[in-house]
């Protein structure tokens, strides 16, 4: 399990499912101070791009420019992105958006749900690390 946050919002990455020694999916856990979580299930397919992301946020941990964005799937129930940027100060703002409804499907039931979770950038290197475990990669 690796659990990545402060300040009330905490992203939580688990229970990775295997298949032959694969990864294939892993769960995605959001809790915030306020009573909400949220639960979801990411296909492993994308979660080869997951150690490479928080190792490139790691490297970079003084601070980058801009915003550093991985996508899991644009709509769907395996819909996922992290956004990350950088304050330049002292913290990363990673911006989790879990499950969107397509717009062309608006009529149609689902959920959506965004947090923003508060990094402090001298713990990226061991996130990455645990990432990478986790993924058995």
């Amino acid at each position: 399990m690796v659990r990545i946050g402060s300040q009330g919002v905490t992203l939580t990455l688990s229970r990775p499912e295997r298949f032959e020694g694969r990864v294939e999916r892993f769960w995605v856990d959001l809790d915030m101070d306020r009573g909400l979580h949220a639960s979801h299930r990411v296909l492993a397919s994308f979660s080869e791009r997951l150690p490479a992301f928080f190792g490139g946020l790691a490297a970079n941990w003084r601070g980058w420019d801009g915003a550093k964005t991985l996508r899991f799937a644009e709509y769907g129930p395996d819909a996922m992105e992290l956004t990350a940027t950088h304050d330049g100060v002292g913290h990363v703002l990673l911006r989790v958006e879990l499950g969107k409804v397509p717009p062309y499907k608006s009529y149609e039931s689902g959920w959506a749900v965004t947090a923003n979770v508060v990094i402090e950038p001298g713990s990226l290197g061991q996130i990455a690390e645990a990432v990478a475990t986790l993924l058995g990669e």
